[in-house]
């Protein structure tokens, strides 16, 4: 998915898998690159994590 603000990628894990449900606008880490948490919702033990990358590779350019 894009939109005019940049990248969105949509990330489904199972619930066991991840430490907890990340919130809006949290740092989310994958596969070494940096997103930021648009939403997520779980149901069913799956969690549907939606992330914002302005920039391919990440948002590394946001945290410093």
């Amino acid at each position: 998915m894009t939109d005019c603000m940049g990248c969105l990628y949509l990330c489904i894990a199972k619930l066991k898998d991840i430490p907890e449900i990340p919130s809006q606008g949290n740092v989310f880490r994958l596969d070494g690159d940096v997103y930021i948490v648009q939403s997520a919702t779980e149901e069913d033990g799956l969690v549907s994590i939606e992330l914002r990358a302005e920039a391919r590779g990440g948002v590394d350019g946001w945290l410093s």
